[in-house]
Parts: C-alpha cells; structure tokens; sequence
C-alpha cells in the first residue's frame, strides 16, 4: 500500500528544509551485479559444517541477506546453513530475534520440497525463540542484550530486533499475547522526544538509526494493538515527528559509525510506512547510489560480513509491509480529529484529502459512521468535494439513523459508479 507517501510529503516537506537534488538510482543492472558480488563474499565465509560466523545472531544476518539476495533453499549451502540456526541457552536478543527471522524468510520462500524440512525442523526451534523472546520483554516494554534477563534497562536497538522477531513469529502462525504488542508500543510512545527522534535509550540524544528504528517499531507494534487503545493515536503523532525528524536529518554515509546499520533502519521504517519518498527524496536511490560508490573489497562492504548483509538487506527491500503496518492516509488525517481541534486544522487535514483526489474516496465510506461528529463533517465535505453531488447524509445526526445508513448506501453506489 503506497497511498500514505503523498500524504506524508505533504505533511513533512512543509516543516522541513528544501532538500539537494535527490540523487538517481543505479541501473538495476548494477545492482545486480553488486548484490552477486556480495553474494560470492558471504559464502565465501562458511566453514564445513555450514555457520557463516561464529557468533549465532551473526550467523542468521548472514543468511537473511543471502535468502533476500535469492538464494535457493534447494542449494546444499542454504540447507547446511539452516542446519546451523540453533538455540543456545544463553542466547541474546539479537540472536533468537535474527532465527526467527530467518525462519520467516524460510517461509516466504518455501519450495514443495522444503516445507517438511520447515515444519519437521525449523518450526520448533523458531518456537523456543518466540517464547524467550516474549519472557524476555521488560517490565517498561522493551528489550535488552540479555534474553534470559527482565531486569536490564532496555535500549531500542535491541527492542527494534525483539519486534521483528516477534513480527516473524505472528507470520509463522504462533500466538503472541496482546499485552506484549501493547507494553511495546508504549515503550516506543516514551522513548520517542517530544519534537521527533529518538535515541539508544532515553537518557540518549536522538540519531537517524534509532529514530528509524523505532519508527519501524512503531508501526509494527501498531498493527497487532486493539483500534480502541490510547496509545494508538499517540502514536500516529510519533510516526509523523519521526519522519519530520528523518527527512531534516538523514544522509547516506552518516554516521560513519553504524552507516550499513542506519540505512538497513532507514528501510525497514519507509518498507513498513508504504512510503517510497522520505519528504521530497527518493531514499531508496540516494542510499543505492551511495553504497555503489563505495570502494568493495571483493564484494564486501565495511569491514565485516554484518556491514555487507546490512547494505545486500537495503538494497533488496527484504519485507513488505504486512496487513496494518502501512498507514491508511486518510484515516491517519481525519481520524484523529476531535472537538478540541482548531478549526485551522480540521482545513488543512480536509485539504490534504482533497488533493488525493478521487483515490481516497473509499476510505472516505467508513468515516461518515464515525462517532465524532468533526470527522463525520470533515468527510461528507471531502466527498462532495470530490464528486460533485450532495449525496445526501446529515452529520449533525446519528450515523446510524434510518436517513443516514440509506444516505452512506447511496453514497457508496455513486463511487462504485464513476467511472475510472
């Protein structure tokens, strides 16, 4: 779903300073070319026995970049590999997190001859992740190094991990308790500055990787937590701050400390948004073409395995946005409307709509049975806006009275009926 990425460059581009001329992607053909090289790389560290790094967490980065770049799970390298995904008693987060997401890739993938392999192997293992992961949760809603740990302070670099471990294990089909969605999604909330960003922990100033990383947070956790929870419209306003914050402050290459890890952060946050620019940037071009001129040593990036799957996970776009991470742009703009809202406001998010033109009138259907009368009146007038008829429908009144539900099944025939 890609309908929020207008919606946020007319929102965030107002705030923030004009951009550079944003750079042109790469050919594809070159990026192709890089990602086999990067490929040849990573194999070329895998022992006898089928690890790819010593460390486990290491290990499972390694193969989520070659399952992105397209590797088969037919190759005798990928099945010793997998072989190699296993638990260790003082595993950490980032280790029980990055099997899991392999596990889910493995899913993804799964060729006819895999899935016993899948089930009969991977599955069970993938479940013992998810359980420590989820015991593992603090009692403030985030995550630390230690997995065996509730006690340590969390940091959201580890919380990031923990979110994508959990969001592959609701995809595996395993059951997560509500309350760990909504324990993090208010850890996420708090750890977010008032004025957008976020840092490695709350006494941390904010940095572009952890305010990616808890943007992608965000909307993760979002996705799994009841409509009616209050932390729901707190944090449409953190993921709108988040995304000021990005825009004004993202460049690829920065910081040189942890510049694969930020841009692997970066897309992780725009993949899950539905947004193909960040403001007026193309940011999947300007990161390519940054990691393209860079000088490779036969292959490699930085000077690590973990550098080189970060940049091969960047350039591949790994995941897709599931069902409820992406925002809806219209419900995002109406939806939090209420009695306090300036009458400057009510405008400027009607206009929004506006310029959407005709593809934001379905969404436009739900809201005229909104409880709020504001978000009632701010859509009937998007609609006639938009259509040129009155339509009929009363916003003063209950959308459930007689006239009104006759009213939203006449408005409902009319823009099934225009024509495309």
């Amino acid at each position: 779903m890609q309908l929020i990425a207008p919606v946020l460059v007319l929102l965030i581009t107002l705030a923030a300073p004009c951009p550079a001329q944003t750079a042109s992607a790469p050919s594809q053909a070159a990026i192709d070319q890089a990602l086999a090289e990067a490929r040849h790389a990573l194999w070329s560290t895998q022992n006898a026995s089928g690890r790819l790094a010593a460390r486990s967490g290491e290990h499972a980065l390694v193969l989520l970049a070659l399952l992105h770049a397209g590797e088969r799970l037919s190759d005798p390298r990928v099945v010793r590999a997998l072989l190699q995904l296993d638990g260790s008693a003082n595993a950490s987060t980032y280790d029980q997190a990055l099997r899991l997401m392999v596990v889910d890739a493995v899913r993804e993938r799964s060729e006819s001859d895999s899935r016993f392999f899948l089930c009969e192997t991977l599955l069970p293992r993938a479940e013992r992740d998810l359980k420590g992961l989820v015991a593992a949760q603090t009692e403030s809603g985030g995550w630390s190094y230690d997995a065996s740990s509730r006690a340590r302070p969390a940091d959201n670099s580890n919380t990031q991990y923990a979110a994508l471990g959990l969001r592959a294990g609701h995809a595996l089909g395993f059951q997560i308790p509500h309350d760990t969605w909504a324990k993090l999604l208010r850890h996420q909330i708090g750890s977010s500055a008032r004025r957008g960003g976020a840092g490695y922990a709350n006494a941390n100033g904010p940095s572009v990787s952890m305010t990616a990383a808890v943007l992608s947070t965000l909307l993760v956790s979002r996705a799994r937590v009841r409509l009616q929870d209050p932390g729901q419209r707190r944090a449409e306003g953190c993921i709108v701050r988040h995304l000021k914050y990005l825009t004004e402050h993202w460049q690829p290459g920065q910081p040189a400390s942890h510049r694969h890890y930020t841009l692997y952060s970066l897309e992780r946050a725009m993949v899950f948004a539905g947004a193909d620019r960040l403001g007026e940037r193309d940011w999947y071009a300007e990161g390519a073409r940054w990691l393209l001129d860079q000088p490779r040593n036969e292959g490699r990036w930085g000077s690590s395995a973990v550098a080189t799957s970060f940049a091969v996970l960047f350039l591949t776009r790994g995941l897709r946005a599931r069902g409820g991470e992406t925002l809806d742009p219209v419900g995002f703009l109406l939806g939090k409307l209420d009695p306090q809202s300036r009458e400057s406001e009510i405008e400027a998010a009607v206009d929004t709509v506006c310029k959407m033109g005709r593809a934001a009138l379905p969404a436009l259907l739900p809201l005229l049975e909104s409880e709020e009368r504001v978000v009632r009146k701010a859509a009937v007038s998007i609609l006639r806006r938009l259509v040129k008829e009155r339509g009929g429908y009363d916003p003063e009144e209950s959308p459930r009275s007689l006239e009104n539900q006759r009213a939203i099944a006449r408005w409902k025939e009319i823009i099934d009926h225009l024509p495309s």
